[in-house]
């Protein structure tokens, strides 16, 4: 468990410092880039769940991380998955099957 924490606080803080403005205006920008499909941006929780939930790329699923932090005011551990499941199961309408 330790190590798992250690790693993904690093990785968080390296995706935070490589995902930089001169790119992306912010995260969810970064993680529509990093998808296979676009992202609503009127409502990108659930397409942001459903990266985290199904991708295999870890750019991918740590940009989504940052971008649902974003969305939603949680502060999400990286790759907390868990930790994603339980809000949602706490946020129906927001986050998809």
């Amino acid at each position: 468990r330790a190590l798992m924490e250690s790693v993904s606080k690093d990785y968080e803080a390296t995706r935070r410092r490589d995902i930089n403005p001169r790119y992306f205006s912010n995260f969810l920008e970064a993680a529509e880039a990093y998808g296979e499909e676009p992202i609503d941006r009127t409502n990108p929780i659930p397409g942001l769940v459903r990266m985290i939930r199904t991708s295999s790329d870890l750019n991918q699923v740590s940009a989504a991380f940052l971008a649902l932090e974003d969305a939603t005011g949680i502060d999400f551990k990286m790759f907390d998955i868990p930790a994603v499941e339980l809000w949602c199961a706490g946020h129906r309408q927001a986050c998809p099957e």
